[in-house]
């Protein structure tokens, strides 16, 4: 699981974590592929070394943004609409009615 890096007021707030957002989607997508470019201008290799970025981190950073994307939003619904536990009694009186 990804390594859960808010503060204690992020977690209780009911807005998404876009600055978390942004830090995957850097770190994963942006900083490799400018690296990749870089070090094709530099070796003279140009396009072989961002054709390979571009297979591997692409896809990667997709998985890992949307990954992030779900958890936040997740928490966010918990927050919002926390889940109901029906208690047994409860949940066999509703069956019989609507059994009947």
């Amino acid at each position: 699981m990804i390594a859960q890096d808010r503060s204690p007021n992020q977690q209780n707030s009911a807005r998404i974590n876009l600055g978390r957002l942004f830090r995957w989607l850097f770190l994963t997508l942006i900083l490799p592929m400018s690296l990749a470019i870089a070090l094709d201008y530099l070796l003279n290799l140009q396009p072989f070394i961002t054709i390979l970025a571009i297979i591997i981190v692409i896809p990667l950073a997709t998985f890992l943004v949307v990954r992030v994307i779900i958890e936040e939003l997740n928490r966010v619904l918990r927050l919002i609409a926390p889940e109901e536990s029906i208690s047994p009694p409860l949940a066999e009186a509703e069956i019989a009615v609507l059994n009947n």
